[in-house]
């Protein structure tokens, strides 16, 4: 059976492109040599209509077939692997589990999307899923179902507030207690593009409660900053035509690297343009971009010395790395890729941090993978999705992101 029938391609997904030449002016023509990948393109009065079903799709559910094979932890090499619990949500269900380093389950929560009153609704079962989950302090768990809503249960699973305000991707908790997340509606920009909507995202500012506090324009900022022509270029396309996919709200620690990584500043993602920015929230714009050798990336860190740690999803011969890069030069610092490099792909998604000791979490989303590598390249630890998804639990579940949860957390002892 070909992949295409059980894989959702979003229109978040095809139709926009890089700008860098030689490279395919979209995305759809990048994906057109892996197997199962289609999509049609829809004209007519109900665009807008479209768009906004489009905008509110999630990831599909799986992509990679099921195989055989080991599930659970399969690698753990506790002298080396960074001590923790392992978080995680995964493409089969509104559910997250929180897992000891040798995979045996230690907490799990969940809330049925059809118990949410006062949300959009599914436009595919893809979305009844938790695209991302963050733990708080004390236990409860924040989860965002894709370009629906953002809820917020505690450690028993009971709700306590719903954001319906069309999150997607990403979430952000500052310590003190204020909630960052990305949204997104469509909208008809004549300026930009006077006849196809394009998908505006923007910056979410929530209280530690669920309220909103203040929406930025990632659109905006784009065209009020010195990089406007990028924007120009992709709006004239429609559609999703940026494709903000993270966000991480900066601390400040790293300004003497650059004036613009001060505390308050948003270091987001825009995938179709495969480029990193910088958004000062106050002046409503871009003030720091860069773009390098990934394409299609995901979830960027700053790191201390002037480094950028990224997923790079297609850059290494079409195919997935994890990679960290000098901001000054360009250079490659430090990479990991599969061996041979179709070994390692996620198309979407896809996530990965550094680790206090050193090591880098790789979150291989197509795949329903996750593992532990140290600088050198060895494995230390590694996790198989044991969910399935699709037609006759024929697709290995997306694995959106695993999070090393440092311990010690005292509200596991009741």
């Amino acid at each position: 059976m070909p992949r295409s029938s059980q894989l959702i391609l979003l229109l978040a997904l095809c139709a926009c492109g890089s700008e860098k030449d030689p490279q395919p002016q979209t995305l759809e023509e990048r994906l057109a040599a892996q197997p199962g990948f289609w999509f049609e393109a829809r004209e007519g009065e109900d665009l807008a209509a479209e768009l906004q079903q489009l905008a509110a799709l999630g990831y599909a559910e799986g992509y990679e077939p099921a195989a055989g094979g080991e599930r659970g932890v399969v690698v753990h090499d506790p002298q080396r692997a960074q001590p923790g619990w392992n978080l995680y949500s995964s493409g089969h269900d509104s559910a997250a589990y929180l897992l000891a380093p040798d995979g045996a389950l230690v907490h799990e929560w969940s809330y049925p999307f059809e118990r949410l009153t006062g949300v959009p609704g599914m436009e595919h079962s893809s979305q009844d899923a938790w695209r991302r989950v963050h733990l708080l302090e004390d236990g409860s768990l924040l989860a965002l179902h894709e370009g629906l809503c953002l809820l917020k249960v505690d450690r028993d699973s009971r709700l306590q507030w719903v954001f319906g305000g069309f999150p997607h991707h990403d979430i952000e908790v500052l310590p003190d207690g204020r909630i960052f997340t990305l949204t997104r509606r469509p909208r008809l920009l004549p300026r930009l593009n006077p006849r196809t909507p394009i998908l505006v995202d923007s910056i979410a500012e929530l209280t530690a409660d669920g309220e909103l506090v203040r929406e930025v324009s990632v659109v905006e900022c784009l065209r009020s900053s010195r990089w406007h022509a990028k924007l120009s270029q992709a709006a004239m396309r429609g559609g999703d035509c940026l494709h903000t996919n993270s966000l991480r709200v900066l601390d400040g620690s790293l300004e003497h690297e650059h004036p613009s990584f001060r505390a308050g500043n948003v270091l987001v993602c825009v995938r179709e343009l495969d480029a990193v920015g910088v958004i000062d929230l106050e002046q409503q714009r871009f003030v720091w971009w860069q773009e390098g050798a990934w394409r299609a990336p995901h979830d960027p860190h700053l790191l201390p010395g002037g480094r950028l740690l990224i997923f790079d999803n297609m850059g290494s011969e079409g195919y997935s790395r994890a990679l960290e890069v000098d901001l000054t030069t360009g250079a490659t610092v430090w990479s990991f890729g599969g061996d041979p490099p179709s070994a390692f792909f996620s198309v979407f998604c896809g996530a990965l941090t550094r680790l206090p000791a050193g090591n880098t979490l790789v979150t291989e989303s197509c795949n329903g993978r996750a593992f532990e590598v140290t600088p050198a390249g060895q494995v230390v630890w590694a996790f198989h999705s044991p969910h399935r998804a699709g037609e006759d639990a024929a697709l290995v579940a997306a694995l959106f992101e695993v999070e090393r949860i440092p311990g010690p957390l005292a509200w596991l002892v009741r």
